[in-house]
């Protein structure tokens, strides 16, 4: 079973079948909009929801963002107020276990551009980069099919060496 960010026991669908309620959404109105459109999933998300890649796969790609993230930070804009830390105390970092994780990271970066697939599976998986084989067009050239079908070969074969790796 892969890394979960879930806590807590998971929900079963026979007791929320049994007692008739059904799920809710509790966001606002523009972000329940946006998540009915399909908006709010992330490429790699979506890929798994068409089945383009296997559950193993998936947590293999999210665990290389969690590495990712430890070791350069959350990709994207972000902001730290260095006086007052929000009430939260900051953690000392194990220095040893943050060594063995940048370790991992530079392992799974090494395999993967021995494949060939480091840029694509970087971009998916990690910078939210929405491939060309996910978007649905029907008028595409010969030349455009060819290339999305080698990119997705090579996005697979990127996620597969993870799973090999982390034995997913």
């Amino acid at each position: 079973m892969g890394f979960t960010s879930r806590r807590g026991r998971p929900k079963s669908k026979e007791k929320m079948e049994i007692k008739g309620r059904e799920e809710k959404d509790f966001g606002t109105a523009e972000l329940q909009a946006r998540r009915a459109k399909g908006l709010t999933a992330e490429p790699i998300d979506k890929c798994r929801d068409k089945n383009i890649i296997s559950d193993e796969q998936y947590g293999a790609a999210l665990h290389f963002r969690w590495l990712y993230t430890l070791r350069f930070g959350a990709p994207g804009v972000s902001a730290i107020d260095l006086e007052n830390h929000s009430g939260r105390e900051i953690r000392n970092n194990d220095e040893i276990w943050q060594a063995e994780r940048e370790r991992e990271y530079s392992m799974a970066v090494e395999k993967l551009r021995a494949e060939g697939a480091l840029r694509m599976v970087m971009n998916v998986a990690i910078f939210n980069y929405s491939p060309r084989f996910l978007k649905r067009q029907e008028d595409y050239t010969r030349a455009e099919f060819k290339q999305n079908v080698r990119e997705l070969i090579k996005f697979k074969d990127g996620l597969d060496v993870l799973v090999e790796l982390w034995n997913y």
